[in-house]
């Protein structure tokens, strides 16, 4: 028996966070991601795979789902979302803040209708606050939320990490909470709606920077690989962090001293 047998989700998640859907999977729940009838817009991010551009994107974080194909801001597809919905545990969408609403499906209407449902929305900036309207991507997230403050070296611009690091922590966050938010049902009945932006997301992977300017007020800058060395391998690099006497040991063992 898997983790998450019989948990159910609808998966709305498109881009940023849908790696949230998948991790479900890998658990074991029963994931159905919902797509217009033309095809979700990640189905159309590269990199491709070079026979017929299937979007390896695509295909890396919906891994394990079912499909279904419902155009929800359909005013007459509305019963049939409703019906899905009245079916699953979960419901992952990520939309901008509003456009629920605005398409008659506002967060607390739909748990009115649904209370035991777990509503998870993932944006990139959250469903409320000053930046709530503005408009994101996987860069910006990556930049804002403190990493690429952390990323290169002080002689050079700032780096951002290659792939979609942002997106894909916003999509572990959901997980994690949307996880938190259904044991809380499991013990109330009750589902609520988990708020998770990609800016929050990224900023608690921002490594010790933040703690230590809470702490001390001093930011700290950009120092390379510093006193952890890159080596050249024969087919690539590494990079060796030994932090104690034992992990010195370890990899001392590993390699076959």
């Amino acid at each position: 028996m898997s983790l998450l047998e019989g948990l159910r989700v609808l998966d709305m998640a498109d881009e940023k966070g849908a790696y949230c859907g998948r991790m479900l999977a890998e658990l074991g729940a029963d994931v159905l991601r919902l797509e217009p009838p033309e095809g979700a817009r990640s189905r159309k991010l590269p990199p491709f795979a070079s026979d017929d551009r299937t979007s390896l994107y695509f295909a890396v974080r919906n891994a394990g789902k079912r499909g279904v194909a419902l155009d929800w801001r359909d005013p007459s597809k509305r019963d049939e979302l409703h019906r899905l919905l009245g079916s699953c545990d979960v419901w992952i969408e990520s939309e901008r803040p509003g456009a629920l609403a605005e398409a008659g499906l506002a967060p607390g209407d739909v748990l009115a209708r649904h209370p035991s449902l777990v509503l998870t929305s993932i944006s990139d900036f959250g469903q409320d606050g000053p930046y709530r309207d503005w408009l994101g991507t996987g860069t910006i997230g990556f930049a804002m939320g403190g990493m690429m403050h952390r990323a290169g070296i002080p002689e050079k611009p700032p780096l951002a990490a290659p792939g979609s690091l942002a997106y894909d922590a916003a999509g572990i966050t959901a997980a994690y909470a949307t996880l938190l938010a259904h044991f809380q049902k499991l013990r109330c009945g009750q589902g609520q709606h988990v708020d998770v932006s990609v800016l929050e997301s990224v900023a608690n992977l921002s490594d010790w920077a933040l703690p230590h300017f809470s702490a001390t007020g001093g930011a700290q800058h950009r120092s390379g690989a510093g006193i952890y060395t890159v080596y050249p391998c024969a087919d690539g690099f590494v990079r060796m962090i030994i932090l104690v006497a034992h992990h010195w040991r370890e990899l001392l063992d590993w390699m076959g001293n």
